[in-house]
């Protein structure tokens, strides 16, 4: 695991996931290590990934069994997330919806008058 170390984030995951499936010797702990990263984040899927892998691989670990409170609880959360940053999106559309209207109104006054004096 002294090569993981180095790395952070989803590589680091890959990483492990690599070494849990290829490795006879080192397949277990790189999937425990897999699944202790993804619960760290957000994305269910890797978590989801991970269990499954080291339930084909260790059945016997205690991390082998799928974790619904997580699961529901990081979901949860994730549409909550979801459903903030799409009513911050339609705020910030229609902010730019009005300043283009602002802004082309102001065009058109300054056509208007630079019409008026030719």
């Amino acid at each position: 695991m002294r090569n993981a170390n180095f790395l952070e984030g989803r590589t680091r995951f890959e990483r492990l996931i690599l070494i849990g499936i290829s490795s006879t010797y080192l397949g277990i702990e790189a999937l425990k290590l897999a699944i202790k990263e993804a619960k760290a984040g957000k994305d269910v899927r890797r978590y989801i990934l991970a269990q499954v892998h080291l339930e084909t691989v260790g059945p016997q670990e205690d991390e082998a069994v799928r974790d619904r409170g997580w699961i529901d609880t990081t979901e949860k959360r994730n549409h909550g997330e979801a459903a903030r940053l799409e009513a911050e999106l339609k705020g910030y559309k229609n902010n730019l919806v009005k300043e283009s209207i602002r802004v082309s109104s102001l065009c058109s006054f300054r056509e208007r008058l630079v019409a008026d004096y030719k």
